[in-house]
């Protein structure tokens, strides 16, 4: 399958930190990679799912409140980071966790898929006779097996862990496609493409 694709890449993104009073110091570059990690690092923002931050590429100077009597300081920042995300109507490798006759449940990192028998491809599979692939007899779809999958639509929460996407079941992929899509090592650079996250 041509179509496939890999779900993460590689993007920078914005937002606003926050420093306390015991990490205004000549550290504060690693302080404020620490806290964005912390806020940010594997976790759903508006955009998608924050897999790893591989550094910060710009930082206003801090601006600190009056009338917050902390004594925190305020910090706009720019980061770089692999971001997955899951786009309408693309093809995925996922891997089967969970099946049974009224669903499939698969995972891609972060992504979980949720097929429902209706949107299984009865042309490649027999549903009926427990998965069955119809051009290859002997093989029945189980737990741990890779398949492609369509993505039909997706929610992504603020602060979730996970992105919950519903799929179609399409044909299996092969070893090199494997290879090649599935999992966050493979990453599709977009250099100059940025997101705007709104400060999240």
């Amino acid at each position: 399958m041509s179509l496939i694709i890999s779900p993460y890449k590689n993007i920078e993104q914005y937002t606003r930190i926050v420093i306390e009073p015991h990490q205004m110091n000549s550290d504060i570059r690693n302080h404020l990679k620490f806290n964005l990690k912390k806020k940010v690092e594997k976790k759903c923002n508006k955009n998608g799912f924050v897999d790893e931050i591989y550094r910060i590429t710009n930082y206003s100077d801090g601006t600190m409140i009056p009338e917050n009597l902390s004594g925190n300081a305020i910090y706009d920042i720019s980061y770089h980071c692999r971001l997955c995300i899951p786009i309408e109507n693309s093809i995925i490798i996922s891997q089967v966790k969970v099946i049974n006759q009224e669903l499939v449940v698969t995972i891609n990192g972060p992504i979980m898929t949720f097929i429902p028998k209706d949107n299984v491809d009865s042309n490649i599979w027999n549903i009926v006779d427990n998965y069955t692939h119809k051009t290859k007899p002997s093989i029945k779809l189980a737990v741990g097996d890779y398949i492609c999958v369509r993505i039909i639509n997706k929610r992504i929460n603020d602060g979730d862990t996970q992105i919950k996407t519903i799929g179609i079941l399409l044909d299996l992929p092969s070893e090199k496609e494997i290879e090649k899509y599935f999992g966050s090592k493979i990453i599709i650079e977009s250099e100059g493409e940025e997101i705007n996250s709104n400060f999240i």
